[in-house]
């Protein structure tokens, strides 16, 4: 499960809280709300700041007090009119089960006193039956019952539930915002390179930056997609072993790095000087590969972009495709693109 640290939102989400407090101050606040955005944005965070908050029992200066017994319950991860639904195992489906048990809490008596929230998501993981059973709680709701529901995937929300919810549209923060706030917390390089390759999303950034094994990983799919520019017509097909570095990567992790190395290989194409800002040797491979990319057709470029988006929305509905012959097929695509690079006319 992730973790909250605070009751205070980041400084990019600012907006929003100032958007839910005036909602609350003038008591128009829905039952349910719809957190949306890619991962990273800290939707998590934010669901969790607008629960200790509504749970508080003397709010003061727009935030949970951090003091009443009720915020002390929440800092435990204790508070028995907080319930959080999420997948019983990561990358599975919220199951019906989950929210029979949801229903039976909603219906019972508040142990505190005051009102009760629910912490659900991500939405798209719910199976069929367990998003219809959701479904009667959001339309019978009951008094001072709040939902705050979080998704990667809007499209993947079932319009029924989206209809019933108020949508919170929760975008990437602005560049230098993410760089500002990532020197804050100490990081001094390679700040820039991780944001563009977590599409800046600040934590998903931040989780690169820490991660000493996560960066090992981008190295290796980096290198192996290094390793079959190098085959170039060398091969029929290419090394397919390749995809055994791989195997111990986060998949939607390694879908989301494809797709922004392709992406800033071919913005790079675009700028007056032609160079990918990378700020040192550390992630210094991206360049050559964005060499083999400048000379691909960009039209397969970006079909080839398209379905590993597919598949990654796929992922994150719930999908459970045999991992190895996804990163093969993906790999022998992009072993078409690089080999026929130079045959195909440039349009």
């Amino acid at each position: 499960m992730p973790e909250y640290s605070s009751s205070i939102p980041y400084p990019w989400q600012q907006p929003y809280w100032q958007s839910f407090l005036q909602q609350y101050e003038q008591q128009r606040l829905p039952h349910a709300m719809l957190l949306s955005g890619q991962k990273g944005v800290g939707k998590w965070h934010f669901a969790h700041t607008i629960a200790d908050f509504l749970l508080c029992a003397a709010p003061r200066s727009g935030l949970a007090c951090g003091e009443c017994r009720s915020c002390k319950l929440n800092h435990s991860s204790t508070h028995p009119d907080k319930s959080v639904i999420i997948p019983e195992e990561s990358g599975k489906q919220i199951k019906i089960d989950q929210i029979r048990q949801l229903s039976a809490r909603i219906a019972s008596t508040s142990q505190q006193g005051g009102r009760k929230v629910i912490i659900l998501g991500p939405v798209e993981k719910l199976n069929t039956n367990a998003a219809n059973a959701l479904l009667k709680n959001l339309e019978e709701p009951s008094k001072d019952t709040f939902f705050i529901l979080y998704s990667h995937v809007a499209s993947g929300v079932i319009a029924t539930i989206r209809s019933r919810c108020q949508l919170f549209a929760m975008p990437a923060p602005d560049k230098p915002e993410s760089i500002q706030w990532l020197q804050d917390l100490g990081f001094s390089e390679n700040i820039e390179t991780a944001l563009d390759m977590s599409a800046n999303s600040p934590l998903l950034a931040k989780s690169l930056l820490d991660n000493d094994e996560l960066i090992e990983h981008l190295q290796q799919f980096l290198l192996a997609l290094l390793e079959v520019g190098e085959q170039g017509s060398k091969q029929l097909v290419p090394n397919l072993v390749l995809v055994k570095a791989w195997l111990d990567i986060d998949l939607i992790s390694l879908l989301e790095w494809w797709v922004q190395l392709i992406c800033l290989s071919i913005k790079g194409l675009h700028r007056p000087d032609g160079n990918i800002n990378i700020e040192s040797t550390l992630f210094g491979s991206m360049r050559t590969i964005k060499t083999v990319v400048s000379s691909c057709n960009q039209q397969w470029l970006f079909r080839f972009v398209d379905k590993l988006l597919l598949s990654k929305q796929q992922l994150l509905r719930g999908a459970n495709p045999n991992k190895q012959l996804l990163l093969e097929e993906l790999l022998l695509d992009w072993y078409a693109i690089i080999k026929t690079a130079h045959a195909m006319p440039q349009k």
